[in-house]
């Protein structure tokens, strides 16, 4: 099996495992599973598309080559929207937190960790396309680190444009359909203390296990005696 092929391989599992697996065990959420894998089946298709088999040497300007630069301005904008609904179907919280503090981290986790990830896929797939064009001895290949570059400034552009239009959109949404704040506020309050009441139960789980554990050498101790005491027979009584 080819790198390539494991490396797919691989993700595709991990993809069912946490998207599909995991919410039908822990949520019975078959919804959110059939949507995961139609995002896997989407990316089956981009990477069938524009996967390895088109890395092709193309000069610039050419159709080829801006066919190539399509697939990675749909890729940072898909890309982009899928972790920030990965975000929301996981850690729906992050967009409820009220508050200077929930928005700092709202605003990082969707202005600079997204982005970030959106980066490395790029440049993950650049280096594959890089070794690609080496291991065919294609010197012109891609037209060195110029074309990269624009590869993966497309990819950042157009997840930039991707943030735009949430950003508008959800505006949007939460002008014409606003939350109920005192609602909301009830609600975090609840999660607020179910989180101190976890963080206790998990305290006295620990505290319990600590005591096992010094109770366990002496009970090691105490059965080790009884094992090496020889057992009274009744002429010894």
């Amino acid at each position: 099996m080819s790198i390539q092929a494991l490396t797919v391989t691989t993700l595709t599992l991990i993809a069912v495992f946490v998207g599909v697996i995991y919410p039908i065990i822990k949520w019975r959420d078959w919804r959110g599973a059939l949507i995961c894998i139609g995002w896997i089946l989407m990316w089956y298709g981009f990477y069938f598309i524009w996967g390895p088999w088109k890395w092709r040497t193309a000069a610039f300007g050419t159709p080829e080559w801006m066919w190539d630069n399509y697939g990675h301005i749909l890729g940072g904008f898909s890309g982009t929207f899928h972790c920030i609904y990965e975000l929301r179907y996981f850690f729906p919280a992050l967009f409820l937190m009220q508050g200077r503090r929930g928005i700092i981290i709202r605003r990082f986790t969707l202005y600079a960790a997204v982005p970030i990830v959106v980066f490395m896929i790029a440049l993950l797939w650049e280096l594959g396309e890089m070794a690609h064009d080496f291991q065919n001895y294609a010197v012109e290949a891609q037209k060195g680190g110029a074309d990269t570059t624009i590869d993966i400034a497309l990819a950042m552009v157009s997840c930039g444009l991707a943030l735009l239009v949430h950003k508008i959109f959800f505006s949007s949404v939460n002008k014409l359909l606003p939350l109920d704040s005192k609602k909301l506020a009830e609600l975090e309050e609840r999660a607020e203390a179910l989180l101190t009441e976890r963080n206790d139960l998990i305290q006295d789980i620990r505290e319990l296990k600590r005591t096992q554990l010094k109770e366990l050498t002496p009970a090691w101790i105490q059965r080790f005696k009884e094992k090496m005491r020889p057992p009274l027979d009744e002429e010894d009584i």
